[in-house]
């Protein structure tokens, strides 16, 4: 029997897409499921009008993002080792990446978004794969530190990228990917590869936005240890290709 969604969740989508859906869906490269828009060989496929709708009003949390998917394919292949670590995805939308690093053995998981229905969706995928994480609305109001922070997609927008010191004040790494954003060694962020991925499920067919930008930041005490491992991407699977729907962020 199909899971059925959350209802908080499918009142929150067709308040901006009315005739939208929910499924449980497994993310390619991934041993996660989530609850993503309905879209495709699943059901009919969206039209022009709903999707128009959807970038009005983004639901961030329905859909896996390119920077979110190769994170956590990244973390999951312990190619960021987070095994026994306090970590943080900050801006979690579908909580992909803070569920990616449960998966692989972090100690402590907090997903953050300013968006309720966002957390709530974390919630929801958490119970779905039978992790154990925390939701945090406000991330800025406690004094935690924390090993690393994750942040996907969202330093596209320059009117977050005073956010970056804030986030290097609570962390010894911050691990940055985006989809639209090549240039963020100007914000002292070093970068480190790129990925090729998509939305999933995928409803944009352009190729515009598939590819991931990956940037690090270490404190001076992480850069003298140098606890967390990179391994060279070759040794790693490439997401598929395909791209993301062009949508503004708010953190």
């Amino acid at each position: 029997m199909r899971p059925t969604p959350p209802e908080a969740l499918t009142s929150a989508l067709h308040a901006v897409v009315p005739d939208a859906s929910l499924s449980a869906q497994n993310v390619p490269n991934l041993p996660l499921s989530l609850w993503l828009l309905t879209h495709g060989k699943q059901n009919r496929k969206l039209s022009p009008e709903a999707i128009r709708a959807a970038l009005e009003t983004p639901p961030f949390w329905c859909v896996a993002w390119p920077s979110g998917r190769v994170l956590g394919e990244w973390i999951v292949n312990n190619r960021f080792d987070v095994r026994g670590q306090r970590v943080a995805d900050f801006g979690c939308g579908s909580g992909i990446v803070a569920l990616a690093c449960a998966q692989a053995g972090a100690a402590d998981v907090i997903a953050a978004d300013l968006d309720t229905v966002a957390l709530a969706a974390t919630d929801a995928n958490a119970l779905l794969n039978d992790l154990r994480i925390q939701k945090q609305a406000e991330f800025f109001t406690d004094e935690c530190h924390y090993d690393t922070i994750f942040a996907a997609d969202i330093f596209y927008d320059a009117a977050n990228l005073p956010l970056l010191d804030r986030l290097k004040a609570k962390t010894n790494r911050l691990i940055v990917a985006d989809c639209r954003a090549h240039d963020l060694a100007r914000a002292g962020l070093e970068k480190i590869d790129e990925a090729e991925s998509s939305t999933w499920p995928d409803v944009d067919p352009s190729d515009q936005f598939r590819r991931v930008s990956v940037y690090e930041w270490r404190s001076n005490s992480s850069k003298a240890a140098r606890g967390a491992k990179i391994v060279t991407s070759s040794a790693l699977p490439r997401t598929s290709k395909s791209s993301s729907l062009v949508i503004k962020r708010r953190v």
